[in-house]
């Protein structure tokens, strides 16, 4: 059983980073596509765009949690959540400190 866990785990994560090449890839077609039509200011404002919504959400979660199998976590979540047109937030009154700092990635176990 444990097995078949790990080879859903691995095939799902498998499907994330395709997904996450053929998303960076397809950014990268729209910034060469900008500059190539002498978009730039466009194109300086879709980077800027990409950095400040993805860094906010690493700030939030770095700042709250301190359990870095939950931070992964949730960071894969959000990944998930914007691959899918979700919005994401993470409640500003949300606190994580509950969770022991020492609990390690081997222990927990992971329901999709």
């Amino acid at each position: 059983m444990i097995w078949k866990n790990e080879l859903t785990y691995l095939k799902s994560y498998s499907e994330l980073l395709r997904s996450k090449t053929h998303e960076y890839s397809n950014k990268l077609n729209v910034l060469s596509g900008m500059l190539q039509i002498g978009k730039y200011d466009e194109c300086i404002d879709f980077i800027q765009q990409e950095a400040d919504g993805y860094q906010s959400i690493i700030n939030q979660i770095v700042k709250t949690i301190s359990n870095s199998a939950v931070a992964g976590l949730l960071l894969a979540k959000f990944n998930k959540a914007s691959r899918m047109g979700v919005h994401f937030k993470l409640d500003n009154d949300s606190s994580f400190s509950p969770y022991e700092k020492d609990t390690s990635e081997k222990n927990c176990h992971y329901s999709r």
